[in-house]
C-alpha cells in the first residue's frame, strides 16, 4: 500500500514539469541559442518520464492480477489516444493561426492569390520556406514561431488544468474498495 502512496506524488511532480516545460518554450525566441533550447527540453521530457510510469503502476496496483493485463492495455490504449488527440490539436492550432496571421501580415506584400498559394505550400511542406528570401521569408518565419508560441500556450493550459484536476481530486471523497488483491486502500 505504501508503494502505491508514493505514486501520486510523482504523478503530481510530473505533471507540473511538464507544465514548466512548456511555459519555458514560450521564451524561445529565433535567436535562442541551441544549448538552451535543449535545457528548455529537460523539464517537459523528465516530467513526462515521471508521468507516464507513474499512471503505469498506479493502474497496477489498482487491479487484482486478474485484471491487469486489460487495465494497464486500456491505459495504453487512452494514452496512444491522447497523443493523436494532442498532435492533432497541435497541428490544428498552428495551421489555423499561421494560416490567419500570414494572410494578415502579407495583404501588404502580396495579393490574395499569392498569398492562398503560399500558405498551402507552406503547410503542405514546411521546407518551402528556404525557398524564400527578405522580407517575405522573415514575415513567414516570424508568423510560424508564433503559431508554435500558441500550441505551447495551450499545452502549458492543458497541463496546469490537468494538474488542478489532481488538486481537486484530493478534496472529494475517496470510495472505499472492498475487492481482495487491490491496493487502493489507503
Amino acid at each position: 500500500m505504501s508503494r502505491y502512496n508514493c505514486l501520486q506524488i510523482l504523478l503530481y511532480a510530473g505533471v507540473f514539469l511538464m507544465a514548466l516545460g512548456n511555459f519555458l518554450f514560450l521564451f524561445i525566441e529565433k535567436g535562442s541559442p541551441n544549448w538552451l533550447v535543449g535545457l528548455f527540453l529537460i523539464p517537459a521530457n523528465l516530467g513526462q518520464g515521471i508521468t507516464f510510469p507513474a499512471t503505469l503502476f498506479t493502474f497496477i496496483f489498482a487491479f487484482p492480477k486478474s485484471r491487469q493485463a486489460t487495465a494497464t492495455s486500456t491505459l495504453y490504449l487512452f494514452r496512444s489516444i491522447g497523443s493523436v488527440w494532442g498532435v492533432a490539436m497541435s497541428t490544428g492550432v498552428i495551421q489555423l493561426y499561421f494560416g490567419k496571421s500570414l494572410r494578415s501580415n502579407l495583404k501588404d506584400l502580396l495579393d490574395e492569390d499569392k498569398i492562398n498559394e503560399l500558405v498551402t505550400k507552406i503547410t503542405s511542406n514546411s521546407s518551402y520556406i528556404e525557398k524564400l528570401h527578405g522580407e517575405l521569408k522573415d514575415v513567414v518565419i516570424d508568423v510560424l514561431i508564433l503559431a508554435r508560441k500558441k500550441t505551447h500556450l495551450l499545452s502549458t493550459i492543458l497541463s496546469l488544468l490537468a494538474l488542478a484536476f489532481c488538486v481537486i481530486k484530493e478534496f472529494l471523497k475517496k470510495p472505499k474498495i472492498k475487492e481482495e488483491g487491490t491496493y487502493c486502500e489507503r
